[in-house]
Parts: structure tokens; C-alpha cells; sequence
């Protein structure tokens, strides 16, 4: 989600994210929807940290406001939602 100074907080879309491993091995990546989602599919169970690709943040100057992560419970399945907002670096 990406929150403008004048406005609604909105989906942020072609946003290039990366699902790491606890042990900060690349595990998925995808990009956003128009309306913000991305679906990392078949990871494994464990907890993931997501981040935006490098390159693409430091070319828009973007950043997460805070840390980004998630569990896949040991059965396996869905994580739930996981809502993180864009901010432009100042």
C-alpha cells in the first residue's frame, strides 16, 4: 500500500517484492497486481521476510515503513494477509 501525503493509502502496482528465508535465502518473488497484491506460492513452511527489489527501490527511491514478514504454519497453506506500506525515501 502506498499512502501519498494527500490522500488514501492505495495498492501499489509492477512493485517488484522478494520473499526471503530465515536464513536470507531467495525463496519467491513476484510482482504486484494492480491493486498491490502478490501471491508467493509453494514456499515451504518456515517465516519470510519480504523486501523490495533492490534495484527497483533505489531507482524509485522506495522503502518499506517498517519490516515485512510472514509465517507458513508447519501444515503448510495460506499465511493470511499481510498488509506493508511504500513510502518514498527522503
Amino acid at each position: 500500500m502506498f499512502r501519498p501525503a494527500s490522500g488514501t493509502a492505495r495498492g501499489l502496482s509492477a512493485l517488484e517484492v522478494q520473499a526471503f528465508s530465515g536464513d536470507g535465502t531467495l525463496a519467491a518473488e513476484g510482482r504486484t497486481a494492480y491493486d498491490g497484491t502478490v501471491i508467493f506460492e509453494r514456499l515451504k513452511p518456515g517465516s519470510y521476510s519480504v523486501r523490495i527489489d533492490v534495484d527497483q527501490a533505489k531507482r524509485l527511491k522506495l522503502r518499506f515503513t517498517s519490516s515485512v514478514e510472514f509465517t507458513i504454519p508447519a501444515k503448510g497453506g495460506y499465511a493470511g494477509l499481510v498488509t506493508a506500506y511504500v513510502a518514498i525515501l527522503q
